[in-house]
Formats: C-alpha cells, structure tokens, sequence
C-alpha cells in the first residue's frame, strides 16, 4: 500500500525514487505474499496494480510498468487467457511511451509491436482469433515491410488463422482482394482497421465505402 500510495500522489517520479523506493517495496510485498503467505494471486494483484499505475504516469515511469507487467506474466498462477491478456498489456504500457522530435526519438513503438505480435501469437493458441486479430492489426503497421524473414513467416502465418487480409500500400490499409480483376478493395486509414457491415446508399461513394 505504501508503494501505490507513492504512485497515487500524482507528483513526478524521478527514475531513483522508483528505482530505489518504489521496487524495493514492490519486491518486498511480493516476496511476503509468496514466501510467507503462498498467497501467489496477491503478488499478482500487487504487481499489476502498481504497473497499470505507472502506465498512467506516463514518460519513463512506463518503462517500470511494462518490466513489473512481463514479471507478472512469469507468475505460475495465470492460465493461457490470463497469460495472453497480461501479454497484451505489456504492448500497451510501451505503446504510450511518446518520442521527441519528428523521428520520435525514445518512443517504444517497435517494442510494443513486438508484444502485441506474441500476444496475437498467444490469443490464437486459447483460440480467441477477435482477440488476435486486434493485437495484429495494431503491429502490423511496424512489421508489414519487415526485412527480417522469420517475422515475416509469422505475421503471414498469424494473417491465415486469423482471417486478416489487409496489406499495407502508401499509408493505407487495403484489403486484400487476391488475383481476381473484379474484386473491389476496401480502403481504410491506419487506426480504424475494422471491415463495415452497412450497406452504401445507392449512387454514394466515399473515401472509406465502395459500392460494387
């Protein structure tokens, strides 16, 4: 409590307050829940209480987030949805981490993509293909033009089970159409990858809607 306390007050957090008051107690709470009280799902509260906390510290503090995170998902008490979900989690404590200046220099952007790929990687072994699709579609934007081939095989390969088709071509997401000159593809902006079920107005084109 007093290390959720300290995050609670809402003052900035220098990396040696964390690092030498915060952890410590952290480490030391769990060491009490596991050791003397075999109380493992109490740890496991501790730890992502105090992560999803530091996440929304923001600045390094998500950084401290995302390491408590990875721990918790070391835990032996979570199953395969609980393993996936704090997976997850750990790309979104990176995803907030902002860049400085016009190449975002100090963002976490490649690391979050990185977990969200193991993520969607773990939603299809529990078998929730929504779930992992999700994760896909919000790494693919860093991976797509991979130069790297064992990534490539598991994007791809993570593309068929889950059913996601969409390429990405000068800053849009297409949909894949395959080799048929009939098709027509469906264009959407990067950020809302999500396939409509409305049926276009007769005589009505848009950027986002393509009647056939």
């Amino acid at each position: 409590m007093t290390a959720i306390s300290l995050v609670l007050t809402g003052r900035p957090q220098s990396n040696k307050l964390r690092q030498e008051t915060i952890e410590p107690m952290i480490d030391l709470a769990c060491y009490s829940y596991v050791a003397r009280c075999s109380a493992t799902y109490s740890a496991l509260r501790c730890l992502l209480v105090v992560a999803e906390l530091l996440r929304l510290c923001g600045g390094a503090a998500v950084d401290e987030a995302a390491k408590l995170a990875i721990r918790a998902r070391e835990t032996q008490a979570l199953g395969r949805i609980g393993h996936a979900l704090i997976t997850e989690r750990v790309g979104d404590c990176y995803s907030v981490r902002q860049g400085m200046g016009s190449q975002a220099l100090g963002s976490r952007q490649r690391k979050a993509a990185m977990w969200k790929i193991l993520a969607a990687n773990e939603w299809m072994l529990a078998g929730k293909a929504v779930r992992a699709t999700r994760c896909l579609c919000d790494a693919l934007p860093l991976y797509h033009a991979s130069k790297f081939d064992r990534i490539g095989k598991l994007t791809k390969a993570l593309q068929c089970q889950t059913g996601n088709t969409y390429l990405f071509k000068e800053g849009y997401m297409v949909e894949d159409a395959g080799d048929s000159d009939e098709s027509e593809v469906e264009r959407l902006k990067l950020g809302r990858i999500r396939k409509s079920v409305i049926t276009p107005i007769q005589g009505r084109q848009g950027d986002e809607f393509v009647e056939s």
